[in-house]
Protein backbone atom coordinates (compact mmCIF):
# COMPACT_ATOMS: atom_id res chain seq x y z
CA UNK A 1 0.00 0.00 0.00
CA UNK A 2 2.72 2.44 0.94
CA UNK A 3 4.69 2.06 -2.58
CA UNK A 4 0.92 2.58 -3.82
CA UNK A 5 0.70 5.73 -2.58
CA UNK A 6 4.00 7.24 -3.14
CA UNK A 7 4.16 9.59 -6.03
CA UNK A 8 6.37 10.54 -8.58
CA UNK A 9 6.47 14.21 -7.36
CA UNK A 10 8.40 15.81 -9.56
CA UNK A 11 9.45 15.11 -13.45
CA UNK A 12 13.03 16.65 -13.06
CA UNK A 13 14.20 14.19 -10.36
CA UNK A 14 13.07 10.95 -11.81
CA UNK A 15 14.55 9.43 -15.26
CA UNK A 16 12.82 6.03 -16.30
CA UNK A 17 15.41 4.92 -18.04
CA UNK A 18 17.73 4.67 -15.52
CA UNK A 19 15.92 4.21 -12.29
CA UNK A 20 13.23 1.56 -11.02
CA UNK A 21 13.58 2.64 -7.86
CA UNK A 22 11.18 5.66 -7.65
CA UNK A 23 8.49 5.37 -4.67
CA UNK A 24 5.87 3.24 -5.66
CA UNK A 25 8.22 1.70 -8.76
CA UNK A 26 9.62 -1.86 -9.25
CA UNK A 27 11.71 -2.18 -6.50
CA UNK A 28 15.42 -1.42 -6.96
CA UNK A 29 17.58 0.47 -4.56
CA UNK A 30 16.60 4.23 -3.68
CA UNK A 31 13.20 6.40 -3.95
CA UNK A 32 14.03 10.31 -4.59
CA UNK A 33 16.57 12.00 -2.17
CA UNK A 34 14.40 14.34 0.31
CA UNK A 35 14.83 18.45 -0.01
CA UNK A 36 17.67 18.54 2.21
CA UNK A 37 20.01 16.35 0.25
CA UNK A 38 19.09 18.26 -3.10
CA UNK A 39 21.06 20.98 -4.41
CA UNK A 40 19.36 24.67 -4.27
CA UNK A 41 17.98 26.36 -7.48
CA UNK A 42 20.94 28.31 -9.41
CA UNK A 43 18.63 31.37 -9.08
CA UNK A 44 16.78 32.48 -5.71
CA UNK A 45 15.11 35.64 -4.71
CA UNK A 46 14.32 37.72 -1.45
CA UNK A 47 11.56 39.37 -0.09
CA UNK A 48 10.95 42.11 -2.38
CA UNK A 49 11.69 39.75 -5.31
CA UNK A 50 8.60 37.12 -4.40
CA UNK A 51 6.63 40.35 -3.99
CA UNK A 52 7.49 41.54 -7.78
CA UNK A 53 6.53 37.88 -8.37
CA UNK A 54 3.69 37.56 -7.35
CA UNK A 55 2.33 41.29 -7.40
CA UNK A 56 2.73 40.18 -11.51
CA UNK A 57 0.62 37.04 -11.21
CA UNK A 58 -2.24 39.25 -9.61
CA UNK A 59 -2.10 42.35 -11.75
CA UNK A 60 -2.17 41.12 -15.21
CA UNK A 61 -5.06 42.44 -17.77
CA UNK A 62 -7.82 41.60 -15.64
CA UNK A 63 -7.40 45.20 -13.70
CA UNK A 64 -8.32 47.12 -17.11
CA UNK A 65 -11.76 44.94 -17.04
CA UNK A 66 -12.77 46.61 -13.86
CA UNK A 67 -13.45 50.03 -14.48
CA UNK A 68 -15.84 48.35 -16.98
CA UNK A 69 -17.54 45.91 -14.38
CA UNK A 70 -17.99 48.97 -12.14
CA UNK A 71 -20.16 50.90 -14.67
CA UNK A 72 -22.14 47.92 -15.89
CA UNK A 73 -22.61 46.14 -12.46
CA UNK A 74 -22.94 48.65 -10.35
CA UNK A 75 -20.46 50.98 -8.14
CA UNK A 76 -21.61 49.43 -4.57
CA UNK A 77 -21.99 45.46 -6.03
CA UNK A 78 -18.74 45.87 -7.53
CA UNK A 79 -17.16 46.97 -4.67
CA UNK A 80 -18.71 44.58 -2.48
CA UNK A 81 -17.57 41.50 -5.11
CA UNK A 82 -13.68 43.07 -4.99
CA UNK A 83 -13.67 43.35 -0.67
CA UNK A 84 -15.49 40.18 -0.19
CA UNK A 85 -13.28 38.52 -3.32
CA UNK A 86 -9.67 39.39 -1.24
CA UNK A 87 -10.97 37.90 1.52
CA UNK A 88 -11.92 34.98 0.09
CA UNK A 89 -8.46 35.11 -1.99
CA UNK A 90 -6.35 35.82 1.47
CA UNK A 91 -8.20 32.89 2.93
CA UNK A 92 -7.66 30.54 0.38
CA UNK A 93 -4.37 31.59 0.10
CA UNK A 94 -3.98 30.19 2.99
CA UNK A 95 -5.48 26.98 2.05
CA UNK A 96 -3.02 26.70 -1.10
CA UNK A 97 0.15 27.36 0.55
CA UNK A 98 -1.08 24.76 3.52
CA UNK A 99 -1.22 22.43 0.75
CA UNK A 100 1.51 23.08 -0.49
CA UNK A 101 3.73 22.24 2.67
CA UNK A 102 1.14 18.53 3.70
CA UNK A 103 2.18 18.04 0.14
CA UNK A 104 5.93 17.81 0.64
CA UNK A 105 5.44 16.56 4.21
CA UNK A 106 3.41 13.66 2.89
CA UNK A 107 6.38 13.32 0.08
CA UNK A 108 9.01 12.95 2.38
CA UNK A 109 7.11 10.68 4.82
CA UNK A 110 6.17 8.35 1.74
CA UNK A 111 9.89 8.23 0.41
CA UNK A 112 11.15 7.24 4.10
CA UNK A 113 7.96 4.76 4.11
CA UNK A 114 9.64 3.50 0.70
CA UNK A 115 12.89 3.25 2.28
CA UNK A 116 11.73 0.88 5.01
CA UNK A 117 9.85 -1.49 3.21
CA UNK A 118 12.81 -1.71 0.36
CA UNK A 119 15.29 -2.33 3.61
CA UNK A 120 12.70 -5.06 4.68
CA UNK A 121 12.69 -6.96 1.81
CA UNK A 122 16.51 -7.03 1.64
CA UNK A 123 16.75 -8.27 5.03
CA UNK A 124 14.31 -10.71 4.48
CA UNK A 125 16.05 -12.51 1.51
CA UNK A 126 19.46 -12.02 2.97
CA UNK A 127 20.94 -15.09 4.32
CA UNK A 128 20.33 -15.20 7.94
CA UNK A 129 16.94 -12.91 7.67
CA UNK A 130 14.12 -13.43 8.94
CA UNK A 131 10.97 -14.06 6.40
CA UNK A 132 8.25 -12.68 8.67
CA UNK A 133 10.30 -9.27 9.06
CA UNK A 134 7.47 -7.71 7.36
CA UNK A 135 4.44 -8.53 8.91
CA UNK A 136 6.33 -8.39 12.58
CA UNK A 137 8.27 -5.09 11.53
CA UNK A 138 5.03 -2.92 9.89
CA UNK A 139 6.48 0.52 8.40
CA UNK A 140 5.48 2.77 10.66
CA UNK A 141 5.49 7.32 9.39
CA UNK A 142 7.75 9.37 10.48
CA UNK A 143 6.73 12.42 11.96
CA UNK A 144 5.03 15.21 9.84
CA UNK A 145 7.50 17.85 8.63
CA UNK A 146 5.36 19.82 6.37
CA UNK A 147 7.24 22.68 4.96
CA UNK A 148 7.39 24.46 0.98
CA UNK A 149 10.49 22.63 -0.46
CA UNK A 150 13.08 24.70 -2.65
CA UNK A 151 13.61 22.27 -5.34
CA UNK A 152 10.50 20.02 -5.75
CA UNK A 153 7.73 21.69 -7.02
CA UNK A 154 4.25 20.85 -5.78
CA UNK A 155 1.35 21.97 -8.74
CA UNK A 156 -2.35 22.09 -7.84
CA UNK A 157 -2.91 19.20 -10.13
CA UNK A 158 -0.11 17.03 -8.44
CA UNK A 159 -1.33 18.02 -5.19
CA UNK A 160 -4.76 16.78 -6.39
CA UNK A 161 -3.46 13.63 -7.52
CA UNK A 162 -1.77 12.89 -4.37
CA UNK A 163 -4.38 13.45 -2.22
CA UNK A 164 -7.09 11.96 -3.81
CA UNK A 165 -5.70 10.40 -7.00
CA UNK A 166 -6.27 10.68 -10.47
CA UNK A 167 -9.87 11.71 -10.65
CA UNK A 168 -9.21 14.81 -8.56
CA UNK A 169 -6.36 15.39 -10.50
CA UNK A 170 -7.89 15.59 -13.81
CA UNK A 171 -10.47 17.73 -12.78
CA UNK A 172 -8.12 20.51 -11.82
CA UNK A 173 -5.91 20.00 -14.52
CA UNK A 174 -8.60 20.70 -16.90
CA UNK A 175 -9.77 23.83 -14.73
CA UNK A 176 -6.24 25.38 -14.91
CA UNK A 177 -5.96 24.46 -18.82
CA UNK A 178 -8.45 26.48 -19.31
CA UNK A 179 -8.44 29.47 -17.08
CA UNK A 180 -4.72 29.74 -18.23
CA UNK A 181 -5.96 29.53 -22.15
CA UNK A 182 -8.69 32.15 -21.15
CA UNK A 183 -6.27 34.07 -19.53
CA UNK A 184 -3.60 34.14 -22.05
CA UNK A 185 -6.28 34.56 -24.47
CA UNK A 186 -6.99 37.87 -23.01
CA UNK A 187 -3.22 38.72 -22.68
CA UNK A 188 -3.06 38.85 -26.38
CA UNK A 189 -6.45 40.40 -27.21
CA UNK A 190 -5.43 43.27 -25.06
CA UNK A 191 -1.48 43.82 -26.59
CA UNK A 192 -3.31 43.86 -30.18
CA UNK A 193 -6.01 46.49 -29.09
CA UNK A 194 -3.39 48.65 -27.47
CA UNK A 195 -1.34 48.36 -30.33
CA UNK A 196 -3.64 48.95 -32.21
CA UNK A 197 -4.65 52.09 -30.90
CA UNK A 198 -1.32 53.35 -30.58
CA UNK A 199 -0.92 52.41 -34.39
CA UNK A 200 -3.87 53.63 -36.01
CA UNK A 201 -5.50 56.76 -35.05
CA UNK A 202 -9.07 56.66 -33.30
CA UNK A 203 -8.75 52.92 -33.25
CA UNK A 204 -10.87 50.96 -31.22
CA UNK A 205 -10.77 47.25 -32.49
CA UNK A 206 -13.47 46.13 -30.24
CA UNK A 207 -16.02 48.48 -31.67
CA UNK A 208 -18.33 47.46 -34.81
CA UNK A 209 -17.52 50.33 -37.14
CA UNK A 210 -13.43 49.14 -36.42
CA UNK A 211 -11.71 50.29 -39.73
CA UNK A 212 -9.83 47.78 -41.61
CA UNK A 213 -6.90 49.39 -41.16
CA UNK A 214 -7.20 49.24 -37.44
CA UNK A 215 -8.32 45.50 -37.44
CA UNK A 216 -5.30 44.59 -39.55
CA UNK A 217 -3.46 46.87 -37.49
CA UNK A 218 -4.84 44.35 -34.84
CA UNK A 219 -3.97 41.10 -36.21
CA UNK A 220 -0.35 42.09 -36.90
CA UNK A 221 0.46 43.02 -33.26
CA UNK A 222 -0.96 40.06 -32.04
CA UNK A 223 1.05 38.22 -34.35
CA UNK A 224 4.25 39.84 -33.08
CA UNK A 225 3.13 39.69 -28.75
CA UNK A 226 3.28 36.01 -29.73
CA UNK A 227 6.65 36.31 -31.17
CA UNK A 228 7.77 37.91 -28.25
CA UNK A 229 6.48 35.98 -25.44
CA UNK A 230 6.21 32.46 -26.11
CA UNK A 231 10.42 32.65 -26.26
CA UNK A 232 9.87 33.97 -22.84
CA UNK A 233 7.60 31.21 -21.38
CA UNK A 234 10.69 28.71 -22.40
CA UNK A 235 12.76 30.75 -19.92
CA UNK A 236 12.68 29.83 -15.80
CA UNK A 237 11.21 32.23 -13.59
CA UNK A 238 14.66 32.64 -11.83
CA UNK A 239 16.66 33.85 -14.44
CA UNK A 240 13.83 36.62 -14.93
CA UNK A 241 14.11 38.09 -11.48
CA UNK A 242 14.95 41.85 -12.94
CA UNK A 243 12.50 41.98 -15.22
CA UNK A 244 10.13 40.72 -12.92
CA UNK A 245 11.07 43.60 -10.35
CA UNK A 246 11.04 46.21 -12.85
CA UNK A 247 7.89 45.28 -14.55
CA UNK A 248 5.96 45.01 -10.95
CA UNK A 249 7.72 48.47 -10.13
CA UNK A 250 6.21 50.03 -13.64
CA UNK A 251 2.43 47.87 -13.08
CA UNK A 252 2.26 50.14 -9.93
CA UNK A 253 3.14 53.31 -11.19
CA UNK A 254 0.75 53.20 -14.31
CA UNK A 255 -2.04 52.33 -11.48
CA UNK A 256 -1.64 55.65 -9.46
CA UNK A 257 -1.08 57.40 -12.42
CA UNK A 258 -4.39 56.05 -13.81
CA UNK A 259 -6.21 57.10 -10.91
CA UNK A 260 -4.88 60.44 -10.49
CA UNK A 261 -5.19 61.65 -13.89
CA UNK A 262 -9.04 60.21 -13.46
CA UNK A 263 -9.54 62.11 -9.80
CA UNK A 264 -7.86 65.37 -11.73
CA UNK A 265 -10.78 64.98 -14.61
CA UNK A 266 -13.03 64.67 -11.96
CA UNK A 267 -11.80 67.88 -9.90
CA UNK A 268 -10.84 70.07 -12.26
CA UNK A 269 -11.59 69.48 -16.32
CA UNK A 270 -14.30 71.63 -17.72
CA UNK A 271 -16.96 71.48 -18.94
CA UNK A 272 -18.66 69.09 -16.25
CA UNK A 273 -16.45 68.76 -13.15
CA UNK A 274 -18.08 67.25 -10.14
CA UNK A 275 -21.23 68.01 -11.56
CA UNK A 276 -20.49 64.91 -14.31
CA UNK A 277 -19.20 63.00 -11.94
CA UNK A 278 -22.16 63.05 -9.91
CA UNK A 279 -24.30 62.34 -13.25
CA UNK A 280 -21.81 59.74 -14.11
CA UNK A 281 -22.18 57.80 -10.35
CA UNK A 282 -26.22 58.07 -10.53
CA UNK A 283 -26.06 56.49 -14.12
CA UNK A 284 -24.04 53.75 -13.07
CA UNK A 285 -25.86 52.82 -9.59
CA UNK A 286 -25.34 50.81 -7.00
CA UNK A 287 -25.74 47.67 -7.98
CA UNK A 288 -27.52 46.22 -11.22
CA UNK A 289 -28.20 42.50 -10.00
CA UNK A 290 -28.54 41.03 -13.97
CA UNK A 291 -25.26 42.04 -14.52
CA UNK A 292 -23.93 39.86 -11.32
CA UNK A 293 -21.78 38.04 -13.56
CA UNK A 294 -20.52 41.16 -16.05
CA UNK A 295 -19.51 42.73 -12.18
CA UNK A 296 -18.41 38.91 -10.01
CA UNK A 297 -16.13 37.74 -13.46
CA UNK A 298 -13.50 40.54 -13.67
CA UNK A 299 -12.96 40.83 -10.04
CA UNK A 300 -12.06 37.57 -9.58
CA UNK A 301 -9.69 37.53 -12.87
CA UNK A 302 -8.17 40.46 -11.11
CA UNK A 303 -7.48 38.89 -7.82
CA UNK A 304 -6.38 34.94 -9.39
CA UNK A 305 -3.22 34.09 -8.46
CA UNK A 306 -3.25 31.18 -6.30
CA UNK A 307 -2.40 28.48 -8.76
CA UNK A 308 0.49 30.39 -9.68
CA UNK A 309 2.15 30.31 -6.50
CA UNK A 310 3.95 27.07 -6.73
CA UNK A 311 5.64 28.77 -9.45
CA UNK A 312 6.45 31.60 -8.19
CA UNK A 313 7.22 30.58 -4.57
CA UNK A 314 9.52 28.07 -4.96
CA UNK A 315 12.50 30.34 -5.80
CA UNK A 316 11.68 31.89 -2.34
CA UNK A 317 14.20 32.17 0.24
CA UNK A 318 13.25 31.82 3.93
CA UNK A 319 9.80 30.96 2.93
CA UNK A 320 8.28 30.50 6.04
CA UNK A 321 8.86 33.70 7.32
CA UNK A 322 8.06 35.26 3.74
CA UNK A 323 5.57 33.14 2.29
CA UNK A 324 2.73 34.84 4.28
CA UNK A 325 3.09 38.34 4.07
CA UNK A 326 4.62 38.15 0.35
CA UNK A 327 1.78 36.86 -0.87
CA UNK A 328 -1.26 38.58 1.88
CA UNK A 329 1.11 42.08 0.89
CA UNK A 330 0.46 41.90 -2.64
CA UNK A 331 -3.05 41.01 -2.62
CA UNK A 332 -3.96 43.71 -0.06
CA UNK A 333 -1.64 46.51 -2.34
CA UNK A 334 -3.70 45.48 -5.65
CA UNK A 335 -7.07 45.21 -3.94
CA UNK A 336 -6.72 48.88 -2.97
CA UNK A 337 -5.58 49.76 -6.31
CA UNK A 338 -8.09 48.35 -7.85
CA UNK A 339 -10.74 49.76 -5.92
CA UNK A 340 -9.75 52.92 -6.42
CA UNK A 341 -9.29 52.49 -10.12
CA UNK A 342 -12.66 51.17 -10.61
CA UNK A 343 -14.62 54.13 -8.83
CA UNK A 344 -12.48 57.08 -10.11
CA UNK A 345 -12.77 55.54 -13.86
CA UNK A 346 -16.83 55.54 -13.91
CA UNK A 347 -16.72 58.96 -12.07
CA UNK A 348 -14.64 60.35 -15.08
CA UNK A 349 -15.85 58.89 -18.30
CA UNK A 350 -18.98 59.12 -19.70
CA UNK A 351 -18.48 55.77 -21.16
CA UNK A 352 -16.39 53.40 -19.66
CA UNK A 353 -14.21 50.92 -22.04
CA UNK A 354 -13.63 47.22 -21.63
CA UNK A 355 -10.04 47.96 -21.92
CA UNK A 356 -9.59 50.56 -19.61
CA UNK A 357 -6.67 52.39 -20.81
CA UNK A 358 -8.33 53.28 -24.13
CA UNK A 359 -10.17 55.89 -21.86
CA UNK A 360 -6.55 57.74 -22.04
CA UNK A 361 -6.58 57.31 -25.74
CA UNK A 362 -7.01 61.36 -25.80
CA UNK A 363 -5.31 61.97 -22.99
CA UNK A 364 -3.19 65.26 -23.31
CA UNK A 365 -5.17 65.99 -26.55
CA UNK A 366 -8.55 66.65 -25.06
CA UNK A 367 -8.53 66.67 -21.48
CA UNK A 368 -5.31 66.76 -19.19
CA UNK A 369 -1.77 67.84 -19.20
CA UNK A 370 -1.08 69.95 -22.31
CA UNK A 371 -5.07 69.77 -23.30
CA UNK A 372 -5.83 73.27 -22.91
CA UNK A 373 -5.60 76.14 -25.98
CA UNK A 374 -2.74 78.13 -23.79
CA UNK A 375 -0.77 75.22 -22.82
CA UNK A 376 2.84 75.37 -23.21
CA UNK A 377 4.71 73.00 -25.86
CA UNK A 378 6.65 71.75 -22.22
CA UNK A 379 2.92 71.20 -20.93
CA UNK A 380 1.83 69.59 -24.18
CA UNK A 381 4.58 67.15 -24.67
CA UNK A 382 4.17 65.84 -20.92
CA UNK A 383 0.77 65.04 -21.28
CA UNK A 384 1.80 62.93 -24.44
CA UNK A 385 4.24 61.27 -22.71
CA UNK A 386 1.85 60.22 -19.40
CA UNK A 387 -0.61 59.33 -22.53
CA UNK A 388 1.54 56.91 -24.08
CA UNK A 389 3.15 55.80 -20.70
CA UNK A 390 -0.50 54.67 -19.59
CA UNK A 391 -1.57 52.99 -23.19
CA UNK A 392 1.60 51.27 -23.48
CA UNK A 393 0.61 49.72 -19.99
CA UNK A 394 -1.30 46.58 -20.90
CA UNK A 395 1.47 45.58 -23.07
CA UNK A 396 3.42 45.69 -20.62
CA UNK A 397 1.53 43.69 -18.23
CA UNK A 398 0.15 41.00 -20.77
CA UNK A 399 4.61 40.74 -21.36
CA UNK A 400 5.48 39.56 -18.24
CA UNK A 401 2.33 37.62 -17.06
CA UNK A 402 1.86 35.32 -20.33
CA UNK A 403 5.48 33.75 -19.32
CA UNK A 404 4.43 32.57 -16.41
CA UNK A 405 0.95 31.59 -16.93
CA UNK A 406 2.01 29.47 -19.73
CA UNK A 407 4.52 27.94 -17.45
CA UNK A 408 2.26 27.09 -14.80
CA UNK A 409 -0.25 25.85 -17.50
CA UNK A 410 2.60 23.76 -19.35
CA UNK A 411 4.17 22.48 -15.81
CA UNK A 412 0.75 20.98 -14.58
CA UNK A 413 0.10 19.29 -18.10
CA UNK A 414 3.47 17.93 -17.91
CA UNK A 415 3.76 16.32 -14.84
CA UNK A 416 -0.07 14.44 -15.05
CA UNK A 417 1.48 13.32 -18.53
CA UNK A 418 5.19 12.23 -16.84
CA UNK A 419 3.07 10.53 -14.00
CA UNK A 420 0.80 8.71 -15.91
CA UNK A 421 3.74 7.38 -18.40
CA UNK A 422 5.43 6.69 -15.45
CA UNK A 423 2.98 4.04 -14.42
CA UNK A 424 3.24 2.51 -17.83
CA UNK A 425 6.98 2.15 -18.05
CA UNK A 426 7.23 0.48 -15.16
CA UNK A 427 5.50 -2.16 -16.32
CA UNK A 428 7.51 -1.77 -19.47
CA UNK A 429 10.89 -3.72 -20.52
CA UNK A 430 13.95 -2.30 -19.84
CA UNK A 431 14.29 -1.76 -23.27
CA UNK A 432 11.41 0.06 -23.60
CA UNK A 433 12.20 2.49 -20.75
CA UNK A 434 15.78 3.48 -22.41
CA UNK A 435 13.97 4.28 -25.35
CA UNK A 436 11.54 6.76 -23.61
CA UNK A 437 14.19 8.50 -21.75
CA UNK A 438 16.19 8.97 -25.09
CA UNK A 439 13.11 10.35 -26.55
CA UNK A 440 12.90 13.02 -23.85
CA UNK A 441 10.22 11.82 -21.71
CA UNK A 442 11.74 13.24 -18.56
CA UNK A 443 14.14 15.86 -20.44
CA UNK A 444 14.24 19.04 -21.67
CA UNK A 445 12.75 18.80 -25.18
CA UNK A 446 9.55 17.36 -23.69
CA UNK A 447 9.44 20.72 -21.37
CA UNK A 448 9.88 22.33 -23.62
CA UNK A 449 7.36 20.76 -26.31
CA UNK A 450 4.42 21.38 -23.50
CA UNK A 451 5.56 24.88 -22.95
CA UNK A 452 4.94 25.69 -26.94
CA UNK A 453 1.82 23.58 -27.18
CA UNK A 454 -0.22 26.29 -24.41
CA UNK A 455 1.86 28.86 -25.29
CA UNK A 456 0.80 29.05 -29.25
CA UNK A 457 -3.32 28.43 -29.22
CA UNK A 458 -3.87 31.38 -27.47
CA UNK A 459 -2.51 33.73 -30.06
CA UNK A 460 -4.30 32.14 -32.88
CA UNK A 461 -7.58 32.30 -30.61
CA UNK A 462 -6.81 36.25 -30.29
CA UNK A 463 -7.15 36.57 -34.05
CA UNK A 464 -9.83 35.06 -34.74
CA UNK A 465 -11.97 36.33 -31.51
CA UNK A 466 -11.60 39.34 -29.41
CA UNK A 467 -14.66 40.16 -27.19
CA UNK A 468 -12.20 41.36 -24.23
CA UNK A 469 -15.28 42.08 -21.86
CA UNK A 470 -16.58 38.44 -22.53
CA UNK A 471 -13.40 36.49 -22.70
CA UNK A 472 -12.75 38.74 -19.36
CA UNK A 473 -16.13 37.82 -17.91
CA UNK A 474 -15.35 33.51 -19.06
CA UNK A 475 -11.79 33.60 -17.52
CA UNK A 476 -13.18 35.33 -14.05
CA UNK A 477 -15.55 32.75 -13.50
CA UNK A 478 -12.79 29.82 -14.60
CA UNK A 479 -10.03 32.09 -11.98
CA UNK A 480 -12.97 31.75 -9.32
CA UNK A 481 -12.95 28.05 -9.61
CA UNK A 482 -9.32 27.99 -9.55
CA UNK A 483 -8.38 30.61 -7.17
CA UNK A 484 -11.24 29.84 -4.36
CA UNK A 485 -12.91 26.51 -5.16
CA UNK A 486 -9.91 24.33 -5.80
CA UNK A 487 -7.62 25.46 -2.78
CA UNK A 488 -10.42 24.77 -0.67
CA UNK A 489 -10.81 21.22 -2.09
CA UNK A 490 -6.93 20.89 -1.91
CA UNK A 491 -7.16 22.01 1.72
CA UNK A 492 -10.23 19.21 2.16
CA UNK A 493 -8.12 16.34 1.03
CA UNK A 494 -4.74 16.84 2.32
CA UNK A 495 -6.46 17.55 6.04
CA UNK A 496 -8.11 13.89 5.39
CA UNK A 497 -4.85 12.46 3.61
CA UNK A 498 -2.80 13.60 6.49
CA UNK A 499 -4.49 12.10 9.49
CA UNK A 500 -4.83 9.12 7.83
CA UNK A 501 -1.46 8.68 6.92
CA UNK A 502 0.32 9.64 10.01
CA UNK A 503 -2.32 8.12 11.93
CA UNK A 504 0.61 5.40 13.42
CA UNK A 505 3.26 7.94 13.09
CA UNK A 506 4.41 8.24 17.11
CA UNK A 507 3.75 11.24 19.23
CA UNK A 508 1.57 12.63 16.48
CA UNK A 509 -2.25 13.84 17.13
CA UNK A 510 -5.11 14.80 14.31
CA UNK A 511 -3.81 18.38 14.73
CA UNK A 512 0.20 17.82 14.66
CA UNK A 513 -0.71 15.28 11.58
CA UNK A 514 -1.62 18.23 9.54
CA UNK A 515 -0.17 21.13 11.10
CA UNK A 516 2.39 23.55 8.69
CA UNK A 517 4.12 27.06 9.35
CA UNK A 518 1.53 28.84 6.90
CA UNK A 519 -1.36 28.15 9.30
CA UNK A 520 -3.33 31.05 10.72
CA UNK A 521 -5.51 31.36 13.67
CA UNK A 522 -8.43 33.00 11.67
CA UNK A 523 -8.27 30.15 9.12
CA UNK A 524 -7.77 27.11 11.45
CA UNK A 525 -6.95 23.53 9.61
CA UNK A 526 -10.68 22.56 9.97
CA UNK A 527 -12.70 20.30 6.93
CA UNK A 528 -15.85 21.51 8.20
CA UNK A 529 -15.18 25.13 7.69
CA UNK A 530 -12.75 23.92 4.34
CA UNK A 531 -16.09 22.47 3.00
CA UNK A 532 -18.49 24.97 3.70
CA UNK A 533 -16.02 27.55 2.38
CA UNK A 534 -15.70 25.11 -1.14
CA UNK A 535 -19.97 24.83 -1.02
CA UNK A 536 -20.44 28.93 -0.90
CA UNK A 537 -17.88 29.59 -3.37
CA UNK A 538 -19.44 26.74 -5.85
CA UNK A 539 -22.74 28.34 -4.94
CA UNK A 540 -21.69 31.83 -6.25
CA UNK A 541 -19.74 30.54 -9.00
CA UNK A 542 -23.36 29.11 -10.34
CA UNK A 543 -25.14 32.30 -9.96
CA UNK A 544 -22.71 34.18 -11.83
CA UNK A 545 -22.60 31.71 -14.31
CA UNK A 546 -26.31 32.11 -14.90
CA UNK A 547 -26.25 35.95 -14.95
CA UNK A 548 -23.57 35.92 -17.53
CA UNK A 549 -25.10 33.71 -20.20
CA UNK A 550 -27.04 37.08 -21.57
CA UNK A 551 -23.94 38.52 -22.26
CA UNK A 552 -22.76 35.71 -24.80
CA UNK A 553 -25.41 36.74 -27.20
CA UNK A 554 -25.08 40.64 -27.32
CA UNK A 555 -22.12 43.12 -28.11
CA UNK A 556 -21.80 45.89 -25.18
CA UNK A 557 -19.17 47.72 -27.20
CA UNK A 558 -20.87 50.51 -29.27
CA UNK A 559 -18.88 52.82 -30.93
CA UNK A 560 -19.18 56.49 -29.59
CA UNK A 561 -19.72 59.26 -31.62
CA UNK A 562 -15.77 60.83 -31.09
CA UNK A 563 -14.58 57.18 -30.33
CA UNK A 564 -12.46 58.49 -27.09
CA UNK A 565 -14.56 56.63 -24.28
CA UNK A 566 -15.87 59.30 -22.60
CA UNK A 567 -14.99 62.21 -24.05
CA UNK A 568 -18.35 62.45 -25.81
CA UNK A 569 -20.02 65.84 -25.18
CA UNK A 570 -21.89 65.98 -21.73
Amino acid sequence: RVERMAPVTTYQSVSFADKDDAPGGGGQDDPSEDEDEEASPSTTYGAFGGFAVVMNCIIGTGVFGLPYAFATAGLGLTTAFLVLGTALAMVSMVYTLEAMARAEGATRALEAMAKAAVAGRRSSSSPGGSSDVEASSPVVPPAPRHDIAMVRKHDVSSMGRLFEGRRSETAILLCVQLYGLATMWSYASAFGSTAASLGVAECDPYAESASRACERFYGVAVVAFGACVVPLALVDLGDQTTVQNALSIYRVVVLVAMIGTALGKVLYHRPGGLSAARSRGRAAGWASWADFGVGFGPCLLALCCQYNMPDALQPLRDKRRTARPVTFGAQAVAAVLYLALGLASVLAFDRVSPLATLNWSTYGLRWGLGAASDATSATQVAGRVVRLFILLSPAANVLSGYPIVGKTVADNALKTLVAHSATSLRAATPSLRRRAGACGLEGTALVKASQLAVTVPPIVLALLFKRLDTIFSIAGLLGFLLGLSIPAWLQVISLRFCRTLFADAPGVDRTTAVETPFGSRAVPPSVPLATAFLGFTLLVTLVALVTLTPLLGDDPVASSEEGDYGYASS
